[in-house]
């Protein structure tokens, strides 16, 4: 997703959100809980894409091996 994707994309949600009565400073709190929840679900699902051989380790192993 490119920025010329995202501008009008946010835009549109700005509007959204100003229809629903949230004023300009409580939306770009609203705003970026957004976009990282879609950052999140982006990473996470480029994750599960991956072949198993090639996701990262978990640092968190029992007995402390790595």
């Amino acid at each position: 997703m490119t920025h010329n994707d995202i501008v009008p994309k946010l835009w549109n949600l700005c509007d959204v959100l100003r229809d629903d009565g949230i004023n300009d400073s409580d939306y770009v709190t609203e705003l970026v809980m957004l976009l990282f929840i879609k950052m999140e679900h982006d990473m996470v699902e480029a994750e599960v894409l991956k072949p198993a051989k090639s996701r990262r380790r978990s640092t968190n192993t029992a007995g402390g091996e790595s």
